[in-house]
């Protein structure tokens, strides 16, 4: 995703990390403020984003230190509970780190 595109899934982001720190009963992030983690990724990482009907239903934070290697540092990957399974996420990875 473009970084001028990032301003525009900030409130689906902090969304999603608070529905899962939540679901996982706060250990998702512990000791980090969640909001202040996310603003650090849309300011610093790389973003793919999954959509679904219109909807953010996940996304991968990642850091690509060495581009042509085809390897990515994952900060933070996140998919909401009703688009699990179902093989979504996998285009997420691709987009991440083409195989």
């Amino acid at each position: 995703m473009a970084q001028q595109e990032v301003p525009n899934y900030a409130a689906a982001l902090r969304k999603l990390a608070h529905a899962e720190q939540a679901r996982q009963g706060g250990k998702l992030l512990e000791g980090v403020d969640i909001d202040e983690y996310i603003e650090k990724l849309e300011g610093r990482a790389e973003l793919a984003v999954l959509e679904v009907e219109g909807k953010c239903c996940g996304f991968c934070a990642f850091y690509t230190y060495y581009p042509t290697l085809d390897e990515a540092f994952i900060a933070l990957f996140l998919v909401a509970p009703e688009v699990r399974r179902n093989g979504m996420a996998r285009g997420i990875l691709e987009a991440v780190a083409p195989t």
